[in-house]
């Protein structure tokens, strides 16, 4: 019999993967907050997102594929960042842009689930981007 007490689950998290998920919350939450209290709001929601995707490198597994991942994250982040932005004059072609980035990241499904994560972080990108 299993037991999942609600302490004991808290232990469990606290023991193993708790500590680690707490410190990159608050490394992306801190200075997001205090961007935005301090300067402009607008300016702290694309540093959490690509905060939160950097943080995607955390998940448990080798340095090699962290670091694959970090470059795919950095890249594939600021490319959209700057398209989008460059596309917000032009409608339509933003349209078409934001449908295709949404089915090439989508696809990043098929790579795994750290690259599956950069994917979904680029599409919140593109959503406060515009």
């Amino acid at each position: 019999m299993l037991n999942s007490s609600p302490l004991k689950k808290l232990a469990d998290l606290l023991k193993e993967f708790g500590p680690e998920a707490l410190r990159a919350c608050l490394t992306a939450m801190i200075p997001a907050f205090l961007i935005g209290y301090y300067y402009h709001v607008e300016y702290a929601v694309p540093f959490l997102i690509a905060a939160m995707n950097a943080s995607m490198t955390d998940f448990p597994g080798r340095k090699t594929d962290k670091l694959k991942i970090a470059g795919w994250g950095i890249v594939s982040s600021t490319v959209t960042a700057l398209v989008i932005g460059l596309l917000l004059p032009f409608p339509f072609l933003l349209i078409g842009t934001v449908a295709l980035a949404a089915g090439i990241f989508s696809l990043f499904n098929a790579l795994g689930q750290r690259i599956a994560m950069v994917g979904v972080t680029n599409l919140f990108m593109i959503t406060f981007t515009m």
